[in-house]
């Protein structure tokens, strides 16, 4: 502070300024960034639960929406579907 033992007063709100409108705008980038990330977890939850597919012992799957696959192994033919 060259030897001075107060802040200049003009020097400190010029820098307040700054930085403050530095985070200003840091601060609107992050909360468009945040908004964005919860409309991906969004989609990606719907799009999980469309493809979601349960499968169950026995080789049966319900799928979502409502079908019921049963995949019964028969000689010749792998994995057919009734």
């Amino acid at each position: 502070m060259n030897g001075r033992t107060t802040i200049l007063t003009k020097a400190w709100k010029t820098e307040y300024a700054k930085l403050t409108a530095e985070r200003k705008t840091l601060n609107q980038g992050y909360l468009a960034l945040k908004e964005e990330m919860k409309e991906i977890i969004k989609e990606t939850n719907e799009i999980k639960k469309v493809f979601d597919v349960k499968l169950l012992k026995d080789g049966v799957e319900i799928q979502p929406d409502g079908v019921l696959k049963v995949k019964i192994p028969y000689e010749g033919i792998t994995n057919p579907i009734l």
